[in-house]
């Protein structure tokens, strides 16, 4: 029986480490580290606790050192990388662990890895969804970095990595790679599972208005951005009382409410608890880049209609020019429409106009 250790830096990844580790992994001792970074709702790992979902949960406080890390020179980075009880302390797990379950490729992760290592033990890397950088980044050319050379080299968290659990691995745009792609199972066909997923998140009911636009980390990153404009364009075109802005979870500062437009502001439930738990087949989702309006489709295999703006938008996004991210959007577009499910990509603003008023009407 495999020991293995989550590492889950969102809420979303918390959602899909439960998925994974009731669906797949329920013969093997499964424990899980939480980053110390984010704010997580203390009442909902209370009832993570007490459903016993895992084994041990860690959650050691390296906040103040991974806030300062992209600020040092690459000589510090370094320094931490060669030296992982620097960053971490000398005995933040245990290191028992057979298998690594990540989601992405943060510093945070590999520099845990590499103290693995020097502690005797070289887990597999194993890493899940989260999101279309899963589908799209090959992740065993992204160590080339001079602060993740030396030492730590030889033995890379990247070049450990021996399988993906993906939602949809029929999309994944990587060429070539030497791990196996495995399926996760759709938690909504899973009645044990979805009530033990409404327990732990929580339950919150859809809202009523038929476009729900989601708002990027734009503004809370401080890119000058066109996004406000098109959403007060959409907003005129479908009606100001038929649409509601989910606001991004990482931004404190509410720009649509002082301007009279609805709003869902932060939750302790998830999006993907949401989907869980109500039917969408009717709303248009909206959005310049967010990945959550294609979460219906891509987990749930649910039936709903989707707008990206991608196309108007006047800032570039590094990720949306990476030719595996186009690859990838390519073939879920290419899947949704296939089946009746439509993702929409207007290239001009009339093209959106016309798009918004016929699904206004229909």
């Amino acid at each position: 029986m495999d020991n293995i250790l989550f590492l889950v830096a969102s809420p979303y990844q918390l959602f899909n480490a439960i998925v994974i580790r009731m669906s797949v992994l329920q013969e093997c001792r499964c424990d899980i580290l939480l980053r110390s970074a984010i704010s997580w709702n203390e009442d909902m790992l209370k009832r993570l606790e007490e459903e016993k979902v895992f084994g041990r949960l860690y959650r050691p406080d390296f906040t103040e050192v991974e806030s300062s890390f992209w600020g040092l020179s690459d000589e510090e980075k370094m320094e931490l990388v060669e030296n992982p009880d620097l960053y971490y302390g000398e005995e933040p797990i245990e290191f028992i662990y057979d298998k690594i379950f990540a989601a992405l490729d943060s510093a945070a992760w590999k520099i845990l890895y590499h103290q693995c290592v020097l502690k005797g033990k070289k887990p597999d890397v194993i890493q899940y969804d989260e999101g279309l950088r899963s589908y799209s980044m090959d992740f065993k050319k992204s160590d080339n970095r001079p602060f993740f050379m030396g030492e730590y080299g030889k033995n890379n968290f990247c070049n450990a990595i021996k399988g993906m659990y993906l939602y949809r691995p029929e999309v994944y745009s990587v060429d070539e790679y030497d791990y196996e792609l495995y399926k996760i199972p759709n938690p909504y066909e899973n009645t044990i599972l979805k009530e033990k997923l409404t327990y732990i998140f929580g339950n919150e009911p859809m809202p009523e208005e038929r476009f729900i636009y989601f708002e990027d980390f734009f503004f809370t990153d401080r890119h000058v951005t066109n996004d406000m404009e098109l959403f007060k364009e959409i907003a005129r075109i479908v009606g100001k009382d038929n649409i509601v802005v989910k606001t991004h979870p990482r931004d404190d500062y509410d720009r649509f409410a002082p301007m009279g437009y609805k709003t869902i502001g932060k939750s302790n439930t998830p999006w993907e608890c949401q989907l869980l738990n109500s039917t969408v087949e009717k709303k248009i989702l909206i959005s310049v880049t967010s990945t959550a309006i294609l979460t219906p489709y891509i987990i749930f295999n649910k039936n709903i209609n989707v707008v990206s703006l991608e196309k108007l938008y006047k800032w570039e996004v590094p990720l949306h020019t990476d030719e595996g991210f186009q690859k990838c959007l390519d073939r879920i577009k290419k899947n949704m429409n296939e089946n009746g499910v439509y993702l929409h990509m207007p290239s001009s603003l009339e093209e959106l106009r016309e798009l918004l008023l016929y699904m206004k009407s229909n």
